[in-house]
């Protein structure tokens, strides 16, 4: 009996163990940068001409349980800065209905390039996630009065002019509803439906601050936002 209960502990701390796995594929000789709870995007316009990369990383997730795109993006958030890097670029992307894979580049950029890189944001953008946990389902939302499907692994998204009002709405008469007025220089908003297991993690730094109060819309941490959309599909409101 105890040959068989240690047997299934085995199984299963194996079975575990490779539900995520992160492979660093180029080792870093030196560490010569300490980086903590900073893991940003690099914009496609940044000039990375003159920079290499410290390392390559690449995420292997099965879809079990609460090991998502989303757990797998913040193990890989931790593993590059343990190596110096606080920022990174999407080399490969691929999900299907049993696992994901991610493939970065990680670099260190100083806060001038950071600065750089923050510009390079485009302002006054609406984006609204669909689910991208293990159980996904659409869901409905009105915007300026038309009803739209946000579906799994995908996100809408809206350019607001500066001074149009856009408003967003979701669950009929007694659900949520909000407007959104464009403005100079406005920090665009990023929303989830559901809301994301992992949104008390450590990088949440340059979160707007403005939401809804009820929970309905969630707001979504801007650098884990930014990598969602360069890699969900995205449908233009």
């Amino acid at each position: 009996m105890k040959l068989l209960a240690c047997s299934f502990f085995f199984i299963a701390s194996l079975l575990f163990s490779k539900a995520q796995e992160i492979q660093v594929l180029k080792e870093v000789d030196t560490i010569q940068h300490l980086s903590k709870n900073e893991f940003h995007l690099i914009e496609e316009d940044f000039d990375l001409s003159e920079k290499e990369p410290l390392s390559i990383l690449k995420g292997i997730s099965q879809k079990l349980k609460k090991d998502n795109l989303e757990s797998l993006y913040y193990k890989l958030a931790a593993e590059a800065n343990e190596l110096g890097a606080n920022a990174f670029t999407i080399e490969e992307f691929m999900s299907n209905a049993d696992s994901i894979v991610l493939k970065i580049n990680v670099f260190y950029l100083d806060k001038h390039e950071l600065a750089e890189n923050r510009l390079l944001i485009p302002y006054n953008m609406i984006c609204i996630f669909g689910d991208i946990d293990n159980k996904p389902e659409s869901k409905n939302i009105r915007f300026n009065g038309d009803k739209i499907i946000v579906n799994p692994m995908e996100y809408v998204s809206h350019q607001n002019e500066i001074g149009e009002k856009s408003t967003i709405s979701i669950g009929g008469l007694i659900g949520t509803k909000g407007s959104i007025v464009g403005r100079e220089q406005k920090e665009s908003l990023y929303y989830s439906l559901k809301g994301f297991s992992l949104t008390d993690a450590p990088y949440t730094y340059g979160q707007p601050t403005i939401g809804f109060n009820n929970g309905t819309f969630h707001l979504v941490p801007l650098n884990f936002a930014r990598f969602l959309i360069h890699v969900l599909k995205q449908n233009k409101l």
